[in-house]
């Protein structure tokens, strides 16, 4: 994913870039992309000053945390990049600078982007994904997707690990 900064007009532009999830190196690490990367920038030019501010979707096949079936999840995020073409010394984030500010070579005529994008799209994924807020998950017992069934297992918690709180908390009363 490249943006042309010699071809950008000055003032205000919009593009939109569509890549598949493999050439960004997204397949291999978070599973199955269910769509293309969509980035579409506003970019605001000013002279040798580029703002890009970028939207990302796509959706990929996630596995919910608790009942583990596989479910489609919608990504978005977003990203800020500054670049500023300069003939003085180039500087990038490993130069311990703002890493969403790279000044490059003013002979410099595209920049690549896709390692960005590849980083927020990762960034974005949740944490701990379900495929409902209301999932019930697996029976710890038997098994069974609680979602899909109800089962007759009985809970086999006693309690007894919570009686010495629960002592506690009557000795205070």
């Amino acid at each position: 994913m490249k943006v042309d900064l010699e071809r950008t007009p000055q003032g205000l532009s919009r593009i939109q870039m569509d890549e598949e999830a493999s050439s960004l190196g997204l397949e291999s690490e978070e599973g199955i992309f269910l769509s293309a990367v969509k980035v579409v920038l506003r970019i605001n030019r000013r002279g040798d000053d580029f703002s890009l501010i970028g939207v990302i979707t796509t959706t990929a096949e996630l596995e919910c945390s608790r009942c583990l079936e596989a479910y489609p999840q919608k990504i978005e995020t977003d990203f800020i990049l500054h670049i500023r073409r300069t003939d003085g010394k180039v500087m990038s984030p490993s130069d311990d600078f703002d890493e969403d500010y790279v000044v490059v070579p003013r002979t410099m005529q595209r920049v690549d982007i896709g390692e960005r994008v590849r980083q927020a799209v990762l960034l974005a994924f949740p944490v701990k994904p379900l495929c409902d807020p209301n999932c019930l998950g697996l029976c710890p017992h038997c098994g069974a997707n609680r979602n899909e069934v109800h089962c007759q297992c009985q809970s086999e918690d006693s309690g007894e690990g919570w009686q010495v709180l629960r002592d506690l908390w009557q000795d205070r009363s």
